[in-house]
């Protein structure tokens, strides 16, 4: 417990791609063919699960607010923390997950922009993105400590 502690007071070397999607950047694509369920971890924290046969192969969460957005001025919901099963990776249910999610915010939530943050070096997360739409936004790189981020480093794409 205390090693989980002392953890949070470490300072963090971030490195992130931002992607962003909204209505006029949305394709329609094949949702996934398992069972999806979601549920309210908190308030600021919804879980989407991919089911087979009451086994978990996928989960993506989706966060109503980033505390890093607001280095790059924006705001709104972000899709991370997500993973896939390992005998069930190579079948695109993680782009099929996040189109789900997309459609969710963007069409029945009315949402206006939709975010995912992906460390630069998960090359299979960021074709995953891009297959489901999403643009390259902005590049972060920076240092963490607490809530508090220096050393920043923003790059924006197009």
């Amino acid at each position: 417990m205390i090693k989980s502690i002392l953890k949070k007071f470490q300072v963090k070397d971030i490195d992130v791609f931002v992607f962003v999607l909204n209505k006029s950047l949305y394709t329609e694509l094949p949702l996934p063919e398992y069972v999806i369920k979601s549920k309210q971890i908190t308030p600021n924290k919804n879980q989407f699960k991919l089911l087979n046969a009451n086994q978990i192969i996928h989960r993506s969460t989706l966060f109503k607010k980033v505390f890093l957005l607001k280095l790059i001025h924006k705001k709104g919901p972000v899709i991370g923390d997500c993973y896939t099963h390992a005998d069930y990776r190579g079948l695109s249910l993680y782009p099929k997950m996040i189109h789900y999610i997309a459609k969710t915010c963007l069409f029945e939530e009315n949402i206006k922009e939709l975010f995912i943050i992906v460390d630069t070096i998960n090359i299979a997360s960021i074709r995953g993105i891009e297959k489901t739409g999403f643009i390259k936004y902005t590049q972060i790189t920076t240092k963490r400590w607490l809530w508090i981020y220096f050393n920043r480093s923003i790059t924006y794409y197009n």
